[in-house]
């Protein structure tokens, strides 16, 4: 039996439309979709144990 690649789950976000249409254009200069950029955060998340970058509070 053949086998097929699992479409996977679909993950629903509201995002602010200015900052979706500026992360599409460098997405495209990089060659990658918006799905991609999502998988490959996820996978980092995974990677790490947690978001792989520092969530910080600038304090003025």
């Amino acid at each position: 039996m053949a086998r097929t690649k699992s479409r996977g789950s679909t993950v629903f976000a509201r995002v602010n439309a200015e900052l979706k249409e500026d992360a599409t254009q460098v997405l495209k200069e990089l060659d990658l979709t918006m799905s991609d950029s999502i998988n490959l955060f996820l996978k980092q998340i995974v990677i790490h144990g947690g978001i792989p970058f520092d969530i910080t509070i600038k304090k003025d």
